[in-house]
């Protein structure tokens, strides 16, 4: 850490007589009313760190003491505790109190003797505890000593360093002041930390809702390095002291968390110059400078917190100034090249450069102490700040002017694209619809395939059902011939009567079978048709009984001797239904056709492993809430969950290629919909499965 010095003025030294061989330096009051450096003084070495102040106190033991000169004034490495004395006399006509710094040292014991030869301790010293010390303030090692107008005390200090302690000594040399002219240069630099305080707090407030606003990721880095180099001011002025003064052992904490900070502050100086900046990309070199900077700044913390904080301080300020350069540097290289934003951050590393060089060359005592040395470095950190607040708004600015160049590239980008888009999707639609048209008519060309293939396999079962009917025309037929040769053959009137009457009875019963037939021939006609929409009144329990029928006779006629239960509970006085005849009796027939197809495909393959199976088709119509249900149920493998989510889709079908078209469903899913109703499919998987038509009775015209 940077500490405060004063400028050196020479002390004024009397050697007085007191009544022995050697004097004690007497260091007057009345020529100065600001801080000095004490250059001259008695010392004593204490090599073994045994000698007490009452073996000191004998003025025998003074012929031991030595006169500090520039030749032996530096403190030997080897010996960490010195005794020094000297005589501080007041020769003014006013009261006052004195402050004497002995700073860097870790134990301070100051032993006063007044005119009456009372000795009085007070104790300082960077481990003493804040609250412990002599004069508490700031991270200043005071001792208050108090005289009247006139008088002189005898002051004995033992100064004792510590090796590991993050500061040392150089020199015997202490500062002296007055204490009114210390809590007013205090209070003053109070109220400027006030409003520096306040200033940081709106420069960091400011940048939080801007960041906020935009979520630029530079800002984190950015609001991190505001909080840090406000603490490291507020650190650096010894305020740390102060705010953590209830805590003994903060003394000894100081040293490792001193190391600790000041690499976490180059870390993050470090990081924002690389985001800032995009090391990373423009510089290849540098950004391997900085990542060897981080991983030092990261190691150095090691010895600071194991017992060797003088050692890692020392390195730990290196790795500040090589930080600061490599951070410079950048910069510097960054406005050469032109880069967006990189001449604001320039001036914030120049502004807080310069502030550092006025602050060393100050401490070097090149310059009169004065308010505007006293803050340069406060003053430097802040413009630093600032600047790279603007640095930031800037690089946004210039973000925001290349987002609106590209998005007017990009509108008119897009102009372009729209007009070639809107070329290409007349072009589309041309293609889109004649390819449609090729899709309407091969799926009318699959429906009516569909349909055909579906009228083939009711072909057998149609054969069937004609059979027997012609059978009885033919024999009713042939009957009624040889009752007519009878007739003519007879001439009694009874027994033509009755030879009439049975001719009658046969003529009804053709009738009757030629009436069968023709309903027979209907229906296949009616399912053949294509092209007319014309609803009738139908008596569902007809129509659907009517193709149970022809679908199995159909099915026992393409798969052999095909057998199976079929169940029928049809509700009694169902109303006519108003629909379009041949369309619903295709979705009956094709909902039927399946059912059969499913328990024969299970009924072979429970054959095939020897167990027994019944299959069974069960149709149901009945009425609910003014709606007419037909269920068609199977007890066959029933269909799995992925089957069941696609069943109405087109061409989708659970049957073997070249089998099913994977039109019936869907072409009955749509045929339902246009009568205003609904189909429904619950099925078990190796269960069975039903569907369900719903019809209103009321239906859709």
């Amino acid at each position: 850490m940077l500490k405060s010095f004063l400028n050196l003025l020479p002390a004024v030294f009397f050697f007085l007589s007191l009544n022995v061989a050697w004097a004690q330096p007497v260091i007057t009051t009345a020529t100065f009313d600001t801080e000095r450096v004490i250059t001259a003084v008695l010392y004593l070495p204490d090599s073994s760190n045994n000698l007490s102040f009452k073996t000191l106190s004998d003025t025998q033991y003074l012929h031991n003491f030595k006169t500090t000169s520039p030749e032996n004034q530096n403190i030997a490495a080897d010996i960490n505790s010195y005794w020094v004395t000297f005589i501080l006399k007041n020769n003014s006509s006013e009261p006052g109190e004195w402050l004497l710094d002995f700073e860097k040292w870790t134990y301070v014991n100051c032993y006063v003797l007044d005119t009456a030869g009372i000795a009085a301790e007070k104790i300082t010293g960077a481990l003493v505890p804040f609250l412990k010390r002599d004069f508490p303030a700031w991270n200043k090692n005071f001792i208050c000593i108090q005289l009247k107008a006139n008088q002189s005390f005898k002051c004995f200090v033992k100064l004792q360093k510590t090796e590991d302690y993050v500061t040392r000594p150089g020199n015997l040399n202490f500062k002296i002041q007055t204490k009114a002219s210390f809590t007013g240069f205090k209070a003053k630099q109070d109220s400027v930390l006030c409003f520096f305080t306040g200033v940081f707090l709106v420069l960091f407030i400011y940048n939080l809702f801007i960041f906020i606003s935009t979520r630029d990721n530079n800002y984190p880095l950015y609001l991190i390095f505001v909080f840090f180099t406000f603490a490291f001011s507020y650190q650096n002025l010894g305020y740390n002291f102060e705010f953590f003064k209830n805590f003994e052992s903060y003394p000894h904490w100081y040293a490792y968390t001193e190391i600790i900070f000041s690499s976490v502050y180059g870390f993050i100086v470090l990081s924002f110059t690389n985001k800032f900046l995009r090391v990373y990309e423009r510089f290849p070199f540098w950004i391997k400078v900085f990542r060897t900077i981080k991983v030092l700044l990261v190691i150095i913390i090691v010895p600071g917190v194991t017992g060797y904080s003088f050692i890692a301080t020392t390195i730990s300020s290196f790795l500040e100034v090589a930080t600061l350069l490599a951070v410079f540097i950048v910069s510097v290289l960054a406005y050469v090249k032109r880069y967006p934003s990189s001449g604001y951050f320039l001036l914030a590393q120049s502004a807080f450069i310069t502030g550092l060089m006025i602050y060393l060359l100050n401490e070097m005592f090149f310059f009169h102490r004065n308010t505007f040395f006293n803050y340069v470095m406060f003053t430097g950190s802040f413009l630093e700040t600032l600047l790279l607040s603007f640095a930031l708004a800037n690089r946004i600015n210039n973000l925001k002017k290349d987002n609106d160049e590209k998005q007017g590239f990009l509108i008119e980008q897009l102009k372009e694209d729209k007009l070639l888009q809107t070329r290409e999707n007349r072009e589309l639609e041309i293609k889109v619809a004649e390819r449609t048209s090729e899709l309407q008519v091969v799926q009318e060309q699959l429906i009516q395939q569909d349909k055909l293939a579906a009228l083939g396999l009711l072909t057998a079962g149609i054969a069937h059902e004609i059979k027997n009917p012609l059978n009885f025309v033919n024999n009713f037929s042939e009957l009624s011939v040889g009752l007519i040769k009878e007739f003519e053959e007879t001439t009694d009137e009874t027994e033509r009567a009755e030879i009439l009457d049975l001719i009658k009875k046969n003529l009804s019963k053709i009738n009757s079978h030629g009436k069968r037939v023709d309903s027979i021939v209907h229906s296949m006609l009616q399912h053949s048709r294509t092209g007319s929409n014309a609803k009738e009144l139908v008596d569902i329990n007809l129509l659907a009984e009517e193709y149970l029928t022809l679908s199995y006779q159909g099915m026992r006629s393409t798969t052999g001797n095909m057998y199976c239960t079929i169940e029928k509970n049809l509700e009694e006085n169902l109303p006519l239904i108003n629909c379009v005849p041949q369309d619903l009796s295709r979705v009956i027939l094709n909902l039927l056709n399946n059912a059969f197809y499913a328990v024969n495909e299970k009924a072979i393959a429970k054959k095939q492993m020897n167990q027994n199976f019944d299959p069974i088709v069960k149709l149901t119509t009945s009425l609910s809430d003014n709606r007419l249900l037909i269920c068609i149920s199977d007890n066959g493998n029933g269909l799995s969950q992925k089957a069941k989510d696609s069943l109405f889709q087109p061409f989708f079908t659970t049957k073997p290629t070249g089998v099913g078209t994977g039109l019936g469903l869907s072409k009955s899913y749509d045929i339902v919909k246009a009568h205003g109703g609904e189909i429904k499919a619950q099925s078990i998987e190796n269960i069975g499965t039903t569907f369900i038509i719903i019809l209103p009775l009321e239906a859709k015209t």
